[in-house]
């Protein structure tokens, strides 16, 4: 299978981490295994390939998306950054 290395900053890796720890400790390894994450780098890599379907469905959306995160000039304030905010964090709760 082919490899590849990324660059990610500490933040996303730590969430990746946090996960994977989640996975290990709630899931079964039966279940583990026939999702194929049996290492965290193949978890981490159906993770870039949710990313990547998302982007190929809709690239203008990808791009605004990462426009506003990562060049803060093109963020609009107010309610949809609070809005942004909340949902990250629901979507954590599945692992809580």
């Amino acid at each position: 299978m082919p490899k590849i290395e990324i660059e990610v900053d500490e933040e996303t890796v730590d969430v990746i981490k946090r996960i994977w720890s989640s996975n290990q400790a709630k899931m079964s390894e039966e279940v583990l295994r026939q999702l194929g994450w049996t290492r965290m780098a193949t978890f981490a890599g159906d993770l870039l390939c949710l990313g990547f379907e998302i982007a190929a469905e809709d690239p203008r959306k990808f791009i605004l998306h990462m426009r506003e995160r990562k060049a803060p000039i093109f963020r609009e304030t107010g309610a949809r950054e609070e809005k942004r905010e909340r949902s990250l964090d629901e979507s954590m709760k599945a692992y809580a």
